[in-house]
């Protein structure tokens, strides 16, 4: 438990970093936070490392868990592959939240299907 809350505390304090440095086209309330780690933006290492770090961190609470419970349940499985769908999130980046920046395309496509398997798996952990 103790490194699931540690994930949380440390995704809250780099988004936190990452909105305060963040340039003026990026809005809170219109871009998302995997904009904050997009293709072509300069400190998109920061909110990178709040996503791998928070993919790890998630990880090993949940690896942790399974280990000191000595059993299989349901809600590990989908944990799991909710904190590799956002590590793997954060090393494919989404396309620039500015017109006119080249980007690739197959690594925004990667970033949302990792985003999305992320969100699918969230959803069943939380049944």
């Amino acid at each position: 438990m103790k490194f699931v809350i540690l994930s949380v505390v440390f995704i809250v304090l780099v988004i936190l970093i990452a909105q305060i440095i963040v340039p003026d086209p990026y809005n809170w309330m219109h871009n998302t936070i995997s904009e904050l780690a997009s293709q072509g933006y300069a400190y998109k290492w920061v909110m990178q490392i709040g996503f791998i770090g928070f993919g790890v961190l998630l990880s090993i609470g949940a690896i942790t868990n399974f280990r000191q419970e000595g059993k299989y349940r349901f809600l590990h499985l989908p944990l799991s592959i909710y904190a590799l769908g956002i590590l793997m999130a954060g090393i494919f980046c989404t396309k620039p939240f500015v017109d006119g920046i080249p980007y690739s395309e197959v690594e925004e496509r990667l970033h949302s299907s990792f985003a999305s398997i992320a969100g699918f798996a969230l959803s069943a952990a939380m049944l």
